[in-house]
């Protein structure tokens, strides 16, 4: 989240029928809310070349409720396309199309995002020994309602590439993480705990 973009949204509504409406109007009017975001993003200290933007248009069958929002190409774009790609994702959400009904424009919407630029990533360093456990502790297993000792495993000192077979607990310094019995942690170059559940050595 800390290294996430920064976006404006830019919205504006436009009731009219798409077959009465020409796609050059349209493009006119997302290069105008463009205008909007993009001096947001300047006043933010964002340089053209960190700027890009996304268009979206929301669409409804006339006499209908509710919307349907689709991504739509910079420039000026074909209204068949921008209707195919309504009743795909129409019949993905609501099981049906309805290819001769109307459709409506109800508002037109840009996603201005000013680049950051990303940290540099710094893998974990390989693994060169299987990893000890900082004690061995008697830990209440839900699944066989008994009392089991489990290895105790400090985070810090575990390295990509390290594969752990469950039951075990590793402690970080905000987190505690358990493995089931049967279940095996891979740690990855990032760091990260990736638990495959049901495929480690079979329950002990």
């Amino acid at each position: 989240m800390q290294n996430s973009d920064v976006r404006h949204d830019v919205v504006r509504s436009r009731l009219s029928s798409v077959e009465k409406t020409r796609p050059e109007d349209i493009d006119v009017e997302f290069s105008s809310l463009e205008h909007s975001a993009r001096t947001a993003l300047r006043r933010e200290r964002f340089g053209d070349e960190a700027i890009a933007f996304a268009r979206e248009l929301d669409l409804r069958y006339r006499g209908q409720q509710w919307d349907v929002r689709i991504a739509v190409p910079r420039g000026v774009f074909s209204w068949r396309d921008v209707r195919a790609s309504f009743e795909d994702e129409y019949e993905r959400l609501f099981g049906h199309r309805q290819p001769q009904a109307q459709m409506d424009i109800v508002h037109l919407r840009v996603a201005g995002f000013g680049r950051l630029r990303r940290p540099e990533f710094r893998p974990r360093a390989p693994a060169s020994a299987a990893p000890a456990p900082l004690e061995i502790r008697r830990v209440y297993l839900s699944d066989l309602r008994a009392w089991h000792e489990v290895p105790i495993y400090d985070g810090a000192a575990l390295y990509a590439g390290h594969r752990l077979e469950g039951p075990l607990i590793i402690e970080e310094e905000t987190t505690t993480i358990f493995a089931g019995r049967s279940d095996a942690v891979i740690v990855d170059g990032a760091g990260n705990y990736l638990i495959e559940i049901g495929k480690g050595s079979p329950a002990r």
